[in-house]
């Protein structure tokens, strides 16, 4: 969830677009707080939390699946292979994709349900492709995940490029990605076959670009 707050720093929203609130009322607005844990095993109330600061460690869909995800996740495990990668669904709240699996080519029906899935907004890291008290689509995603997991190797498979855009594989972002001239990348690239991409965002908050393949450089010959 994104929120946006005037400042009180620029022309636009000081002069040209000012808060049409009373100054001390909007001073006192805060951002909306991310869930914080109590003692009796439920969330504190929004007034106890409201104008402190929060983090996202404790929001539901960032907490680590129960078993019943890993066990799905074992079932499907044959069929959570690069060729079966069929389209991908993105997160409602963190925005990565994640890739959508099935032993055979979609159906038109498949391709309709998942088209609904996709406008209606509903996936969320860690959540099966439909209820389960629904007939099985046969279509399958990772469940043991959540939104702090990064994007699947599946998804920057060579076979799935024509198709899918290069994505941050922190975050999932498709800008600001940093290209094979950046002097970080090039110099990865030297020591590794595979370097996944990057965003500007995440290096600059001391995240490294993942990689795969070291290269095994011959020893220069002494004299």
């Amino acid at each position: 969830m994104f929120q946006l707050k005037k400042c009180n720093n620029c022309a636009y929203c000081t002069v040209i677009n000012p808060p049409r609130l009373p100054v001390a009322e909007f001073q006192s607005l805060h951002f909306l707080p991310d869930p914080v844990p109590g003692g009796d095993g439920h969330y504190q109330t929004f007034e106890e939390v409201y104008g402190q600061v929060t983090g996202d460690t404790y929001r539901p869909s960032a907490q680590v699946q129960d078993d019943p995800a890993t066990a799905n996740d074992r079932r499907n495990r044959d069929t959570f292979k690069t060729q079966k990668v069929r389209d991908v669904i993105v997160c409602g709240e963190c925005s990565k994709p994640r890739c959508v699996y099935s032993d055979k080519k979609l159906t038109r029906e498949q391709e309709e349900l998942l088209l609904r899935l996709k406008e209606d907004h509903v996936y969320t890291c860690g959540d099966p492709m439909v209820a389960e008290d629904v007939e099985d689509p046969g279509m399958v995603v990772r469940e043991a995940i959540n939104c702090t997991t990064e994007v699947e190797t599946s998804y920057f498979s060579t076979s799935l490029k024509h198709y899918l855009p290069p994505v941050c594989v922190h975050c999932g972002s498709v800008d600001s990605l940093l290209d094979d001239t950046d002097p970080y990348i090039s110099s990865l690239f030297e020591q590794y076959s595979i370097v996944r991409p990057i965003c500007q965002i995440c290096k600059n908050n001391g995240k490294d670009a993942r990689t795969w393949g070291k290269k095994f450089l011959p020893k220069k010959c002494r004299r």
